[in-house]
Protein backbone atom coordinates (compact mmCIF):
# COMPACT_ATOMS: atom_id res chain seq x y z
CA UNK A 1 0.00 0.00 0.00
CA UNK A 2 1.35 3.45 -0.70
CA UNK A 3 2.17 5.65 2.28
CA UNK A 4 -0.11 8.59 2.76
CA UNK A 5 2.24 11.79 1.97
CA UNK A 6 2.58 14.05 5.33
CA UNK A 7 2.08 17.62 4.66
CA UNK A 8 3.26 20.69 7.01
CA UNK A 9 0.76 23.42 6.99
CA UNK A 10 2.06 26.92 8.86
CA UNK A 11 -0.55 28.89 9.68
CA UNK A 12 0.00 32.60 10.89
CA UNK A 13 -2.83 34.03 13.25
CA UNK A 14 -4.08 37.47 15.13
CA UNK A 15 -7.52 38.46 16.63
CA UNK A 16 -9.00 35.38 14.36
CA UNK A 17 -11.66 34.06 16.98
CA UNK A 18 -14.46 34.26 14.89
CA UNK A 19 -12.67 32.29 11.97
CA UNK A 20 -10.44 30.37 13.41
CA UNK A 21 -12.13 26.95 14.31
CA UNK A 22 -13.27 26.54 10.85
CA UNK A 23 -10.25 27.33 9.10
CA UNK A 24 -8.60 24.44 11.53
CA UNK A 25 -11.53 22.12 10.98
CA UNK A 26 -11.10 22.35 7.50
CA UNK A 27 -7.82 21.73 7.03
CA UNK A 28 -7.94 18.71 9.68
CA UNK A 29 -10.21 17.35 7.39
CA UNK A 30 -8.26 17.08 4.46
CA UNK A 31 -8.30 13.69 2.37
CA UNK A 32 -5.98 10.71 2.02
CA UNK A 33 -3.08 12.44 3.50
CA UNK A 34 -1.47 12.87 7.28
CA UNK A 35 -1.40 16.68 7.97
CA UNK A 36 0.65 18.56 11.27
CA UNK A 37 -0.60 21.87 11.74
CA UNK A 38 1.93 24.55 12.84
CA UNK A 39 0.67 27.68 14.45
CA UNK A 40 2.37 31.05 15.33
CA UNK A 41 0.15 33.33 17.52
CA UNK A 42 1.30 37.33 16.85
CA UNK A 43 -0.31 38.48 19.97
CA UNK A 44 -4.08 38.11 20.02
CA UNK A 45 -6.15 39.42 22.32
CA UNK A 46 -9.31 38.41 21.60
CA UNK A 47 -9.30 34.73 22.41
CA UNK A 48 -7.63 32.91 19.73
CA UNK A 49 -4.47 31.79 21.55
CA UNK A 50 -7.16 29.98 23.87
CA UNK A 51 -8.52 28.46 21.86
CA UNK A 52 -5.81 27.23 20.00
CA UNK A 53 -3.98 26.24 23.36
CA UNK A 54 -7.16 24.32 24.04
CA UNK A 55 -6.96 22.51 20.67
CA UNK A 56 -3.10 21.33 21.25
CA UNK A 57 -4.01 19.75 24.07
CA UNK A 58 -6.46 17.83 22.77
CA UNK A 59 -5.22 17.28 18.75
CA UNK A 60 -1.46 15.94 18.11
CA UNK A 61 -1.82 17.51 15.06
CA UNK A 62 -1.70 20.85 16.12
CA UNK A 63 1.40 22.31 17.16
CA UNK A 64 1.90 25.89 18.88
CA UNK A 65 4.87 27.54 18.31
CA UNK A 66 6.28 29.49 21.92
CA UNK A 67 4.69 32.82 22.60
CA UNK A 68 7.17 36.18 21.31
CA UNK A 69 6.81 39.97 21.12
CA UNK A 70 4.22 40.57 18.55
CA UNK A 71 6.00 41.65 15.03
CA UNK A 72 2.42 43.16 14.48
CA UNK A 73 2.91 41.86 10.95
CA UNK A 74 1.16 38.81 8.94
CA UNK A 75 4.55 38.56 6.48
CA UNK A 76 6.67 38.37 9.83
CA UNK A 77 4.71 36.32 11.42
CA UNK A 78 4.96 33.88 8.20
CA UNK A 79 8.52 34.61 8.08
CA UNK A 80 9.28 33.68 12.15
CA UNK A 81 7.17 30.26 11.29
CA UNK A 82 9.96 29.79 7.84
CA UNK A 83 12.83 30.02 9.92
CA UNK A 84 11.80 28.10 12.77
CA UNK A 85 9.50 24.79 11.56
CA UNK A 86 11.01 21.62 11.25
CA UNK A 87 10.17 20.33 8.46
CA UNK A 88 12.64 17.57 7.52
CA UNK A 89 9.93 14.97 8.49
CA UNK A 90 7.06 16.11 5.89
CA UNK A 91 6.91 15.27 1.82
CA UNK A 92 5.32 18.76 1.52
CA UNK A 93 4.72 21.86 2.85
CA UNK A 94 1.82 24.44 2.38
CA UNK A 95 0.54 27.45 4.22
CA UNK A 96 -2.81 28.73 5.45
CA UNK A 97 -4.46 31.99 6.72
CA UNK A 98 -6.67 32.16 9.95
CA UNK A 99 -10.33 32.79 8.48
CA UNK A 100 -10.63 30.75 4.75
CA UNK A 101 -12.47 27.32 4.67
CA UNK A 102 -10.53 24.96 2.33
CA UNK A 103 -12.42 21.88 -0.11
CA UNK A 104 -11.44 18.41 1.44
CA UNK A 105 -9.55 17.77 -1.66
CA UNK A 106 -6.86 20.64 -1.52
CA UNK A 107 -3.85 19.44 -1.00
CA UNK A 108 -3.79 15.96 -1.87
CA UNK A 109 -5.15 17.62 -5.21
CA UNK A 110 -2.27 20.11 -5.21
CA UNK A 111 -0.08 17.22 -4.62
CA UNK A 112 -0.96 15.05 -7.40
CA UNK A 113 -0.85 18.13 -9.82
CA UNK A 114 2.95 18.50 -8.15
CA UNK A 115 4.14 15.13 -9.61
CA UNK A 116 1.85 15.80 -12.70
CA UNK A 117 3.53 18.60 -13.60
CA UNK A 118 7.21 18.24 -12.19
CA UNK A 119 6.94 21.51 -10.33
CA UNK A 120 8.73 22.32 -6.85
CA UNK A 121 5.51 24.94 -6.19
CA UNK A 122 1.73 25.50 -7.05
CA UNK A 123 -0.76 28.10 -6.27
CA UNK A 124 -4.61 28.08 -7.36
CA UNK A 125 -7.83 30.41 -7.97
CA UNK A 126 -9.69 31.20 -5.09
CA UNK A 127 -13.15 31.84 -4.47
CA UNK A 128 -13.67 34.62 -2.66
CA UNK A 129 -16.59 35.32 -0.49
CA UNK A 130 -18.09 38.18 1.58
CA UNK A 131 -20.33 38.30 4.60
CA UNK A 132 -23.58 39.20 2.72
CA UNK A 133 -23.21 36.03 0.80
CA UNK A 134 -21.81 37.34 -2.52
CA UNK A 135 -18.71 35.64 -4.33
CA UNK A 136 -16.49 35.70 -6.89
CA UNK A 137 -13.49 33.65 -8.40
CA UNK A 138 -10.19 35.23 -8.20
CA UNK A 139 -8.56 34.73 -11.73
CA UNK A 140 -4.54 34.51 -11.17
CA UNK A 141 -4.20 31.62 -13.29
CA UNK A 142 -3.39 33.53 -16.64
CA UNK A 143 0.10 32.27 -18.45
CA UNK A 144 3.53 33.13 -16.90
CA UNK A 145 5.86 35.94 -18.08
CA UNK A 146 8.85 35.43 -18.08
CA UNK A 147 9.63 38.21 -15.47
CA UNK A 148 6.61 38.04 -13.33
CA UNK A 149 7.25 36.86 -10.45
CA UNK A 150 9.69 40.24 -10.04
CA UNK A 151 6.32 41.77 -9.79
CA UNK A 152 4.39 39.68 -8.69
CA UNK A 153 3.15 36.81 -6.41
CA UNK A 154 1.62 33.59 -8.16
CA UNK A 155 -1.59 34.26 -6.46
CA UNK A 156 -2.50 33.86 -2.39
CA UNK A 157 -0.40 32.30 -0.18
CA UNK A 158 -3.07 30.48 1.20
CA UNK A 159 -3.36 28.68 -2.13
CA UNK A 160 0.06 27.68 -1.96
CA UNK A 161 1.98 24.35 -1.32
CA UNK A 162 5.97 23.57 -1.62
CA UNK A 163 8.16 21.14 -2.02
CA UNK A 164 10.97 20.43 0.83
CA UNK A 165 13.62 21.74 -0.99
CA UNK A 166 11.77 24.95 -1.84
CA UNK A 167 11.39 25.40 1.47
CA UNK A 168 14.35 24.79 2.41
CA UNK A 169 15.83 28.02 -0.19
CA UNK A 170 13.14 29.75 1.00
CA UNK A 171 14.62 29.79 5.11
CA UNK A 172 17.81 29.80 3.45
CA UNK A 173 17.24 33.52 2.15
CA UNK A 174 14.99 34.48 5.15
CA UNK A 175 18.18 33.85 7.58
CA UNK A 176 20.71 34.94 5.47
CA UNK A 177 19.68 37.85 3.50
CA UNK A 178 20.03 41.81 4.87
CA UNK A 179 17.57 42.53 1.95
CA UNK A 180 14.61 39.97 2.71
CA UNK A 181 15.06 41.08 7.16
CA UNK A 182 13.62 44.19 5.60
CA UNK A 183 10.16 42.93 5.02
CA UNK A 184 8.83 41.18 1.66
CA UNK A 185 5.64 39.33 1.37
CA UNK A 186 6.26 35.42 2.19
CA UNK A 187 4.14 34.50 -0.87
CA UNK A 188 5.76 36.57 -3.12
CA UNK A 189 8.69 35.80 -1.91
CA UNK A 190 8.16 32.28 -2.54
CA UNK A 191 7.33 32.14 -6.00
CA UNK A 192 10.22 34.85 -6.80
CA UNK A 193 13.13 32.33 -5.30
CA UNK A 194 11.17 29.14 -7.19
CA UNK A 195 11.54 31.15 -10.39
CA UNK A 196 15.17 32.21 -10.05
CA UNK A 197 16.87 28.74 -9.52
CA UNK A 198 14.88 28.18 -12.73
CA UNK A 199 12.44 25.47 -11.10
CA UNK A 200 8.88 25.21 -12.44
CA UNK A 201 5.76 26.49 -10.90
CA UNK A 202 2.19 26.14 -12.02
CA UNK A 203 -0.77 27.54 -11.12
CA UNK A 204 -4.34 25.39 -10.97
CA UNK A 205 -7.19 26.76 -12.55
CA UNK A 206 -9.61 25.07 -10.14
CA UNK A 207 -10.26 27.19 -7.15
CA UNK A 208 -10.39 24.41 -3.91
CA UNK A 209 -10.27 26.95 -1.13
CA UNK A 210 -13.18 29.65 -0.29
CA UNK A 211 -11.44 33.22 0.43
CA UNK A 212 -12.59 35.01 3.41
CA UNK A 213 -13.39 39.00 3.07
CA UNK A 214 -13.91 41.14 5.71
CA UNK A 215 -12.24 44.61 6.99
CA UNK A 216 -9.60 43.22 8.76
CA UNK A 217 -8.44 41.55 5.76
CA UNK A 218 -4.14 42.16 4.97
CA UNK A 219 -4.45 41.29 1.63
CA UNK A 220 -8.22 40.86 0.00
CA UNK A 221 -9.24 40.19 -3.22
CA UNK A 222 -7.87 42.68 -5.90
CA UNK A 223 -10.58 43.76 -7.67
CA UNK A 224 -13.15 46.71 -8.22
CA UNK A 225 -12.73 50.32 -7.50
CA UNK A 226 -11.42 50.01 -4.23
CA UNK A 227 -8.47 47.51 -5.05
CA UNK A 228 -7.95 50.16 -8.12
CA UNK A 229 -7.75 52.97 -5.93
CA UNK A 230 -5.63 50.94 -2.93
CA UNK A 231 -2.91 49.48 -5.88
CA UNK A 232 -2.71 53.21 -7.21
CA UNK A 233 -1.72 54.92 -3.72
CA UNK A 234 0.71 51.49 -3.28
CA UNK A 235 2.48 52.59 -6.43
CA UNK A 236 2.07 56.71 -5.76
CA UNK A 237 3.65 56.04 -2.37
CA UNK A 238 7.18 54.32 -3.76
CA UNK A 239 6.01 51.08 -1.67
CA UNK A 240 5.25 49.16 -4.55
CA UNK A 241 8.15 49.79 -6.35
CA UNK A 242 10.45 49.76 -3.03
CA UNK A 243 8.94 46.04 -2.92
CA UNK A 244 9.95 45.06 -6.65
CA UNK A 245 13.46 46.41 -5.67
CA UNK A 246 13.86 44.15 -2.83
CA UNK A 247 12.65 41.00 -4.70
CA UNK A 248 14.97 41.69 -7.86
CA UNK A 249 18.25 42.41 -5.77
CA UNK A 250 17.44 39.25 -4.36
CA UNK A 251 16.79 37.27 -8.14
CA UNK A 252 20.05 38.83 -9.25
CA UNK A 253 21.94 37.40 -6.05
CA UNK A 254 20.58 34.01 -7.38
CA UNK A 255 19.87 33.38 -10.81
CA UNK A 256 22.52 34.38 -13.96
CA UNK A 257 19.99 36.20 -16.15
CA UNK A 258 21.77 39.78 -16.79
CA UNK A 259 18.00 41.03 -17.67
CA UNK A 260 17.27 40.65 -13.40
CA UNK A 261 20.33 42.91 -13.12
CA UNK A 262 19.52 45.12 -15.41
CA UNK A 263 15.95 45.71 -14.49
CA UNK A 264 17.04 45.91 -11.10
CA UNK A 265 19.53 48.82 -11.55
CA UNK A 266 16.57 50.87 -13.81
CA UNK A 267 14.57 50.38 -10.81
CA UNK A 268 17.06 51.90 -8.60
CA UNK A 269 17.91 54.51 -10.57
CA UNK A 270 14.83 56.02 -11.46
CA UNK A 271 15.32 59.41 -14.07
CA UNK A 272 13.44 59.66 -17.79
CA UNK A 273 15.72 57.41 -19.51
CA UNK A 274 15.80 54.52 -17.27
CA UNK A 275 11.60 54.57 -17.05
CA UNK A 276 11.25 54.54 -21.30
CA UNK A 277 14.48 52.04 -20.88
CA UNK A 278 11.65 49.80 -18.17
CA UNK A 279 8.79 49.88 -20.99
CA UNK A 280 10.72 47.17 -23.13
CA UNK A 281 9.77 44.80 -20.40
CA UNK A 282 6.61 45.74 -20.00
CA UNK A 283 4.50 42.78 -21.75
CA UNK A 284 6.77 40.12 -19.07
CA UNK A 285 6.43 41.59 -15.77
CA UNK A 286 2.48 40.63 -15.24
CA UNK A 287 0.17 38.05 -16.43
CA UNK A 288 -2.73 40.07 -16.93
CA UNK A 289 -2.83 42.27 -19.74
CA UNK A 290 -4.55 44.86 -17.88
CA UNK A 291 -2.09 45.00 -15.24
CA UNK A 292 0.74 45.31 -18.07
CA UNK A 293 -0.83 48.11 -19.53
CA UNK A 294 -1.63 49.75 -15.84
CA UNK A 295 2.32 49.37 -15.30
CA UNK A 296 2.72 50.89 -18.38
CA UNK A 297 0.98 54.25 -17.86
CA UNK A 298 1.94 54.34 -14.37
CA UNK A 299 5.75 53.76 -15.68
CA UNK A 300 5.20 56.61 -18.52
CA UNK A 301 3.93 59.14 -16.10
CA UNK A 302 6.52 58.61 -13.43
CA UNK A 303 3.61 57.18 -11.21
CA UNK A 304 5.62 54.07 -10.47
Amino acid sequence: MNKKPNVAILLATFNGNRWISGQIKSILSQKKINIKIFISDDGSTDGTLNYIQKMVKVDSRIVLLPQKKATKSSGKNFFRLISEVDVSKFDFVGFSDQDDLWTENKIYRHINLLKLKKVDGISSNVLAFWPNGQKKIINKSQPMKRYDYLFESAGPGCSFLITPWLFSKTKYHILTSKIIKEGVMHDWLIYAICRSYKKNWYIDSFSSLQYRQHSKNVMGANFGLSAFVNRFRMIKSGYYRNEVIKICALCSSISDDVNIIKIHNLLTNKTIISQLHLLKFIFSFRRKFVDCVFLFISILLFIF
